[in-house]
């Protein structure tokens, strides 16, 4: 049940392919002013907006390089090889009572080591050494000696943390934190989506509201413009006194000043429009049309079902309360990284190498390499007497967690006024249209009369006047009313996290790069 009631809540978004139009005598009435401009559908002026608008990509940057960030940390866990070659010619010249002595040695040596930790804690490395010392030595009076000396070596050792640094959730956790922060920002990107959405939201349907308007305004003062035309013909036949052609005339110029300020009212919302889907279109002097109507109202649901719904669809889907789900899981892990701190470190370091003593030649080095082998083992103990930092980095991440827990309620409690706000709006404005809709007709039925009381000389032109304002008053709130029932519909999508999901936007796509 509560799905059908969800659909029939969000039904009625208003889409490209929904043409539900406004009251009949309004929309179907040829609108009087200039038809030169870009005909534009919501979902176009918010797909301009993912293209074109600055606050969405500067946002875009920021999960871009959160995700580049998490390489660096991801980085700890790679395989790494170094290698040195050194190169080393000595020369030396002693006198002494026997003779000169004179001694040379050339000596090359290659060391490559293969290292990596893995996520546990441990760290292996591979090490190769080898060296060759070419020797001369020469005394004076005494037959010279060379030689020529190799040797080389194996080794594998391994380092491994038994307790503080031990475990891969100790070792991951700057990956986990990096990710986690990669992710809200995603969606604080998703927020910042949301709003501009929203925004466009309304300012399409101010835009549409100041055009229907100036629409009733300038149907107004034909209306007025007619009655002074009748009124003129009348004082001419001495049927009606000055003043009622006076009054005409006053009421067509008061219509005037109200279409000015209605022109005014729509060029000031196009550009907001503008400034929100591209500022670049600021600079065209031609005028958005928009060519969607409010959608048509929905009934059938009760408030109590539809909150209960909303909220646990809120919950699922607000970012806002996503990224505070994130935050605990990030405090969850310092929580962990910070308790593991209170423990003494624990370190056993093992070696084994294999050596050879030194040979002539490089075959019999290979040969020999095991002749001589070597274990070590080391256990290394250290801990801080008073854990004074590392208590403190405890108890900060304890209560930071009690923090969010504390957020996460507040939060929750917010979606839920938000979500309650919303279906309540709607449920209002559903009324207030119905509510509208008979004051209108009732202001027509009323000027209608008022008319025919004039037509039979028992009436004034001022009282006219006043009716037909009244309607025109009672035409504006019923415009008014259906485009706060868009707005109200729109609030809803926010307030449940779907408003991306009800436009078509994936949020994968609006995080590639733009090559641009």
């Amino acid at each position: 049940m509560l799905n059908s009631l969800l659909l029939l809540i969000f039904s009625f978004g208003l889409q490209e392919t929904s043409r539900v139009n406004s009251p009949e005598h309004l929309v179907n009435q040829k609108d009087r002013r200039s038809d030169s401009g870009v005909p534009l559908s919501l979902k176009k002026a918010v797909l301009l907006a993912m293209e074109n608008n600055v606050d969405i990509e500067i946002a875009r940057f920021t999960p871009l390089l959160r995700e580049e960030e998490i390489g660096t940390y991801e980085g700890v866990f790679d395989t790494n090889i170094q290698s040195s070659l050194a190169y080393t010619d000595l020369n030396h010249i002693s006198f002494g009572m026997f003779g000169d002595s004179l001694q040379e040695s050339t000596t090359v040596k290659l060391d490559t080591t293969l290292s990596k930790k893995i996520p546990f804690g441990a760290t292996f490395s591979l090490s190769y050494g080898i060296s060759d010392v070419d020797t001369f030595h020469q005394v004076t009076s005494f037959p010279s000696s060379q030689g020529d000396h190799w040797t080389q070596s194996l080794a594998l050792a391994a380092t491994l943390p038994l307790l503080k640094n031990y475990g891969t959730k100790y070792n991951y956790s700057t990956v986990i934190l990096s990710r986690n922060s990669r992710d809200e920002s995603i969606y604080d990107f998703e927020n910042a989506i949301t709003s501009t959405i929203y925004s466009i939201h309304e300012a399409y349907w101010n835009l549409v509201y100041a055009i229907k308007d100036q629409g009733v305004k300038e149907q107004s003062l034909a209306v007025a413009e007619k009655l002074r035309e009748e009124t003129a013909r009348k004082l001419q036949a001495g049927v009606v006194i000055k003043l009622e052609l006076t009054q005409a005339e006053a009421g067509v110029a008061t219509r005037k000043e109200y279409i000015i300020k209605a022109k005014a009212a729509v060029f000031n919302a196009v550009d907001r429009l503008k400034l929100i889907v591209n500022p670049a279109l600021l600079k065209e002097k031609e005028a958005l049309l928009p060519s969607d109507s409010p959608a048509g109202v929905s009934k059938g649901f009760s408030e109590e079902n539809a909150v209960d719904a909303a909220f646990a669809l809120a919950l699922q889907n607000r970012p806002e309360y996503l990224k505070i789900m994130v935050q605990l899981n990030s405090q969850e892990t310092q929580l962990y990284v910070s308790e593991r701190g209170l423990l003494p470190s624990l370190e056993l370091t093992a070696s084994a190498t294999l050596s050879n003593p030194e040979q002539e030649s490089l075959s019999d080095a290979f040969n020999t390499i095991a002749d001589n082998q070597t274990i070590n083992a080391t256990l290394d103990f250290n801990y801080a007497l008073g854990q004074s930092a590392s208590r403190a980095a405890y108890n900060s991440a304890l209560y930071t967690k009690r923090s969010l827990l504390l957020e996460q309620k507040r939060t929750e409690n917010n979606i839920l006024v938000e979500v309650r706000e919303a279906v309540r709006q709607i449920l209002t404005q559903e009324k207030v249209i119905e509510a509208t809709k008979k004051a209108l007709e009732l202001a027509e039925e009323q000027f209608q009369a008022e008319l025919n009381r004039k037509r039979r000389q028992v009436s004034t032109t001022f009282n006219v006047l006043e009716m037909q304002t009244k309607v025109s008053e009672a035409q504006a709130r019923e415009i008014q009313a259906r485009i706060d029932y868009q707005k109200a519909l729109i609030s809803l999508k926010v307030a449940t996290g779907t408003l991306l999901l009800d436009m078509g936007i994936k949020l994968d796509e609006m995080l590639i790069p733009r090559t641009k």
